[in-house]
């Protein structure tokens, strides 16, 4: 599993990447001043329907995407989604 800083546009958000045998995740998480302030976690097929049930494609799946309240409309969970989804194009790209 590896975890580094997701982006140099969004240095709040650390990304840590895992690897299974049918497939990959992204768990994003931004913090402030020690504070977690948003998060977000998907899970990318390696495999056909190994986490969607569609058997023609490989296919993914949103768990979570959060922010927190008092940090809401600050662009916490666009950032994370835009950052998981550069991560979910690469990771199917090199498959």
């Amino acid at each position: 599993m590896k975890v580094y800083d997701a982006s140099p546009e969004y240095p709040f958000i650390i990304a840590r990447i895992g690897k299974g045998a049918a497939s990959s995740s992204v768990e994003l998480v931004a913090e402030e001043d020690v504070i977690i302030i948003g998060l977000s976690d998907i899970e990318l097929e390696r495999n056909k329907e190994a986490v969607c049930s569609d058997p023609e494609t490989l296919s993914g799946m949103v768990w979570h995407l959060a922010a927190h309240p008092d940090y809401r409309r600050r662009g916490v969970a666009s950032a994370s989604w835009l950052i998981a989804h550069r991560f979910a194009e690469k990771a199917t790209s090199c498959d």
